[in-house]
């Protein structure tokens, strides 16, 4: 009970194209004796509860969608978690531990690497990877389609994106975000590197 104990509460859902969102919420009132440390609590404490993300939770994205037709693979070239919230990212290797200060979350979109790149999504959205219609990968490039332009947000693994009226500005890790202007439909955008 993550309202009782000091432990975060956890979700994981399905995303467009490969990706998921996973989110921790630390929901610990501390309104009462929590076990964990022997301790009573008033709700007006700052409880920080410690969690974490991992490769494996990747795997249980699948579990919402139905007919259920098993976990999802970690990609064999791994993963990369953007934290919406902060703007930033890392590669997710390991098992990455988060602190969470008070009654608060911590929101990451977690996205396939392929060809050694990824795409995050729209950056002014929750669910960025859902304003992504369809990615295709290849070594050098990649096309993107979303399904109403704005500032895309992607991971290089190998060098800096470009493409054609475009510029990438580097958010640190080899993630990337390229403001176009919000509002058309169905825009392809061709990235190379």
């Amino acid at each position: 009970d993550p309202m009782r104990e000091r432990v975060a509460y956890r979700t994981i859902a399905p995303l467009a194209n490969g990706s998921a969102a996973i989110v921790l919420y630390n929901l610990f009132n501390g309104e009462q004796f929590d076990y964990y440390d022997n301790k009573t609590y008033n709700v007006a404490d700052d409880i920080t509860v410690v969690s974490h993300v991992s490769p494996a939770d990747y795997e249980e994205a699948a579990n919402m969608i139905q007919p259920f037709n098993g976990k999802w693979k970690v990609p064999e070239e791994g993963l990369v978690a953007y934290d919406f919230h902060e703007g930033t990212g890392f590669k997710l290797d390991e098992k990455t531990e988060f602190e969470l200060h008070g009654f608060t979350d911590k929101l990451l979109i977690l996205s396939p690497i392929k060809h050694n790149w990824a795409v995050i999504g729209r950056a002014d959205k929750f669910l960025s990877a859902v304003a992504v219609t369809s990615v295709e990968y290849a070594d050098a490039q990649m096309k993107v389609t979303l399904k109403e332009s704005g500032p895309l947000v992607v991971w290089s693994g190998a060098g800096v994106p470009k493409s054609k009226g475009l510029t990438f500005v580097t958010l640190g890790n080899g993630f990337y975000k390229t403001d176009i202007p919000v509002g058309d439909r169905d825009v392809e955008v061709k990235i190379s590197r």
